[in-house]
Formats: C-alpha cells, structure tokens, sequence
C-alpha cells in the first residue's frame, strides 16, 4: 500500500520528468506512466529477514545431514542382534519380561500387577 508515512516516490529514470534533454542515456528514452513507490520500512524488514534466513541456511543444511545420519545409524542397528545389560538390568529390577503373568485372571489382578509396576518403575524415576 503506498501513501504511508515510510513511503518515497521515485520518479523511474526515463520518465519525462527526469529525462535529459539529449534523450537519456545514449538517445534511448522510455516513459513511464507509474512511479515507483518505495516504502523504506518494508524493505528494512525484507533485508532483516533475507540476512536472518542467510544465517539458517547452514543450520538447516546441518540439521537434515544429522538427521539422514540417524536414519542410517536406526536402519543398520535394527533389529538389535543382542541385549545391552543395562536393558536387562532393568528388565531384571522392574520384573518385566514382555509378557504378561500367569496368574492375571482377573482385573483386580491387573490392577495389583500394574500397582506393582508403578511402585517399581517408582524407585527409577528421577
């Protein structure tokens, strides 16, 4: 939008206005029927965000080579030949070996097993 306090009319180099009288430079001459309107607000905040994105560039370049190079460490690892022993530790500590008890048949049994898990899972928590 033009007419706001931060706007400058420019009057474009070959416009009758500001032609010379030989007929511009090396006799070319073109008229223009508009001017340009330069709103010097705008342009600083144009010129903060390319500067700014100038600087993300790099990042971004950085965060998507990281993040291949995860997707490779995932797809080479997966699934896990072996257990780490902090996994079995755990496993160990919390009694949880990936199945359910025998003895669940109710769900108040369930409850008590689960009651159990939390006050176990309890002393690991920070």
């Amino acid at each position: 939008p033009s007419g706001g306090a931060g706007d400058v009319k420019l009057i474009p180099t070959g416009s009758e206005e500001n032609t010379p009288r030989h007929g511009g430079i090396a006799g070319h001459h073109t008229r223009h029927r508009k001017h340009i309107v330069f709103n010097k607000k705008q342009f600083e905040e144009r010129l903060t965000l390319e500067e700014a994105m100038m600087q993300q560039i790099p990042r971004c370049c950085l965060f998507i080579l990281q993040f291949v190079l995860l997707l490779v460490m995932l797809w080479m690892s997966y699934p896990s030949s072996s257990v780490l022993p902090i996994h079995q530790a755990l496993r160990e500590a919390l009694e949880v070996d990936g199945s359910m008890p025998e003895e669940i048949t109710t769900i108040e049994g369930l409850k008590a097993y689960l009651q159990g898990l939390a006050e176990n899972w309890r002393d690991f928590s920070p």
